[in-house]
């Protein structure tokens, strides 16, 4: 229960440490209260309509059966633009700008400093998108004509990218996002084309190497 007047702010995260922690180190700020905390998406869905904090804090998941992604357009979609500042462990280069195209307003490593965090919490309450200073320059840089690799993929690319280093088939693939395989092999092309790989293994190789190195991070969480 919010017993001061200050910003209220809902926890999204998978493990309990890890929210009901940050929950209290928000909490100990005078201007900052935390007034729910929640273990996934769909849980923070329904608390949200009984309670309305005025930032989210979510945790960076991206599978696509529980992705934060599809959290950040439901919310939208459900209860207007009510600011989610995204938690992560996973690279920044690869996702902070998929956060940001589907409406986040913020994108911050799990490694950084409480002052960062409330920082970035102030600075996204202020109206303002929160980076990193190496992301902010890297993403100024390719407005300028650069280019991320895996950042310039669709959402669906990026899905399809992630279920190929998952080692899916292309109908299994087809049969998880209810597309035809065909549909499939023509994403696979574009995602081809997008990260200047040859037809044959190359994509395949490429979606593995990087699908162990996430899957490396998430199991030192």
């Amino acid at each position: 229960m919010i017993t001061r007047n200050c910003t209220k702010i809902g926890v999204v995260d998978s493990h309990p440490i890890v929210r009901y922690g940050l929950a209290a180190l928000l909490n100990r700020e005078d201007d900052l209260e935390v007034c729910f905390v929640a273990d996934d998406g769909k849980d923070a869905l329904a608390i949200l309509e009984i309670e309305r904090p005025d930032l989210i804090i979510a945790e960076a998941t991206f599978c696509h059966d529980s992705c934060v992604i599809e959290l950040i357009r439901e919310v939208t979609r459900r209860f207007g633009k009510i600011p989610i500042l995204v938690l992560s462990m996973h690279d920044e280069h690869f996702f902070a700008e998929r956060v940001l195209r589907a409406g986040g307003r913020g994108y911050l490593m799990k490694n950084a400093k409480l002052p960062q965090l409330v920082g970035a919490i102030r600075k996204v309450l202020a109206g303002e998108t929160y980076l990193s200073p190496a992301m902010a320059e890297l993403k100024q840089r390719n407005n300028g004509g650069g280019k991320n690799r895996l950042g310039g993929l669709t959402d669906r690319e990026f899905e399809i990218f992630e279920l190929i280093g998952e080692g899916r088939k292309s109908r299994e693939i087809a049969e998880l996002l209810h597309i035809s395989p065909k549909t499939v092999e023509t994403h696979r092309g574009h995602i081809r084309e997008k990260l200047g790989l040859t037809k044959g293994g190359g994509l395949v190789q490429f979606a593995s190497q990087w699908f162990a190195v996430e899957s490396g991070l998430t199991a030192t969480a």
